[in-house]
C-alpha cells in the first residue's frame, strides 16, 4: 500500500464523513457520481449494474451526456466484451483494478467495445471497483480519463475508500429495501383484514404477516413454507401473471386474482408488482354468509343449510352440534345427506359447490 500524503488523507476523511451520511441507494449513487472524482481525479464517473448472462444493464454517469440511449444500447450489446466484466465473473473479486492491468492496449484496440464505445466517448483509461451484486449481476463504479492512465497511488487511494463504499452500499440497499417493504405493507394494509406477503422477484417469501401464513396453511393443507416457497398452485399463478405483465408491449392485461375454495370459504389472492418485488394480498371471504335461498335451490332443507353454513365457517361437528343443539352424531347424519344431495364426498367439496352456486346467482 502506498503511503498517502497529508492532503490525500484529509480528502479521504472528508469523503468518508459525507459517505456515512448517505441514507439510501439513490443517494449513494448520486454521492459516488459527484464526490468520488474529487478524491481520485477523473474526467467522468459511473455507477453500473450489469447482468452479462441476460445482457441487461443500467448505468448512471457524470457527466450524464456520456451515456445517452444510443450508448446504453451499445453498452448492453457489448458488455460481455469488457475485461472487467470477464474478470468479475471469473474471480468474483471486488477490489479496485485498472483496465490497463486487465488487458493490453493492443488487445483492446481490436474489440468493438473499444472502437465503437470507449474511444468515441473518451473513456479509454479506467479505474474500476465492484459492489456485491444480486444473482450473478456485476455491480460497480468506474473512474475514467481520456488519455492519462491512473497511477498506483490513485488505485491505492480508491482501495482505501473501497471497504467503506462496500459497507455503505450494503447499508443503502438494506435501508432502501426496508423502506420499500414498509411502503408496500402500508398499501396492503389498506385492504381490510388482509394477509400480506412481500415476495422477491422469483416468488420467494421475503416477509409475511402472521395472518398471511395462517391463511395459506388453512387453504393449502400440508404446506410448510419451507425455504420461503409458496404453494405450487400460488407460485404457478404468480409466474403466469408476472410473465403476462412483462410480455405486454402497451397496456398490460388486467391482473386476475387467484380464488381458492376451502372449507372455511374462499381465499382471494391479488398481486401488486414492482420491479424488484411483489406484494401478495390474501383476503378471506368466509362462507358463513351463504343465503338459505341459494342452498334451498340446491335441494337442501333449512336444517341442512344451517349445518353447511357452519361447516363453511370451519366449525367441527361438536361445535356445530353445540350451536344448533344437536348431537355430533346427528350433525354427521345431516352432512351425509348434504353430500348425497350435492353429489360430493367431502366437506370442502360441499362448501365449494355451494359457493359456486352463490356466485352464479
Amino acid at each position: 500500500m502506498v503511503r498517502l500524503r497529508q492532503s490525500e488523507i484529509s480528502a479521504v476523511l472528508g469523503f468518508l464523513r459525507r459517505l456515512y451520511a448517505v441514507s439510501d441507494r439513490e443517494a449513494l449513487i448520486a454521492f459516488v457520481l459527484s464526490d468520488l472524482s474529487r478524491v481520485v481525479g477523473a474526467d467522468a464517473t459511473s455507477f453500473n449494474e450489469v447482468d452479462p448472462i441476460r445482457q441487461v444493464t443500467r448505468t448512471w454517469m457524470n457527466p450524464a451526456d456520456l451515456q445517452g440511449p444510443a450508448e446504453e444500447r451499445l453498452w448492453t450489446q457489448l458488455c460481455r466484451e469488457h475485461p472487467y466484466v470477464q474478470y468479475r465473473v471469473r474471480t468474483g473479486r471486488l477490489d479496485p483494478v485498472r483496465l490497463s492491468d486487465l488487458a493490453a492496449p493492443s488487445r483492446m484496440s481490436r474489440t468493438a467495445l473499444w472502437n465503437e464505445l470507449l474511444l468515441p466517448k473518451g473513456v479509454e483509461q479506467q479505474l474500476l471497483a465492484g459492489f456485491p451484486g444480486l444473482r450473478g449481476r456485476v455491480d460497480g463504479m468506474g473512474l475514467y480519463r481520456h488519455r492519462r492512465d491512473f497511477t498506483e497511488r490513485e488505485r491505492s487511494v480508491l482501495a482505501l475508500l473501497h471497504a467503506h463504499l462496500v459497507q455503505a452500499h450494503r447499508n443503502a440497499d438494506t435501508t432502501t429495501a426496508l423502506r420499500r417493504d414498509l411502503e408496500l405493507l402500508e398499501r396492503g394494509c389498506e385492504v381490510l383484514d388482509a394477509g400480506i406477503m412481500v415476495l422477491e422477484p422469483d416468488g420467494i417469501i421475503r416477509f409475511a404477516t402472521r395472518r398471511g401464513f395462517a391463511r395459506l396453511r388453512a387453504y393449502f393443507p400440508g404446506w410448510s413454507g419451507h425455504a420461503g416457497r409458496l404453494p405450487g398452485r400460488v407460485a404457478g399463478w404468480l409466474a403466469r401473471e408476472t410473465a403476462a405483465l412483462a410480455a405486454a408491449r402497451d397496456l398490460p392485461p388486467p391482473r386476475k386474482p387467484l380464488v381458492v375454495v376451502g372449507e372455511r370459504g374462499r381465499l382471494v389472492l391479488r398481486v401488486v408488482s414492482e420491479p424488484m418485488r411483489h406484494l401478495l394480498i390474501l383476503e378471506e371471504q368466509p362462507a358463513g354468509g351463504l343465503e338459505s335461498a341459494v342452498l334451498a335451490r340446491l335441494g337442501l332443507s333449512r336444517r341442512e343449510a344451517e349445518v353447511l353454513g357452519c361447516v363453511a365457517q370451519g366449525k367441527t361437528n361438536p361445535e356445530i352440534g353445540a350451536l344448533l343443539h344437536l348431537s355430533p352424531r346427528t350433525v354427521q347424519t345431516y352432512l351425509e345427506r348434504i353430500f348425497q344431495k350435492l353429489d360430493v364426498d367431502s366437506r370442502s367439496a360441499a362448501v365449494g359447490t355451494a359457493l359456486r352456486a352463490a356466485k352464479a346467482v
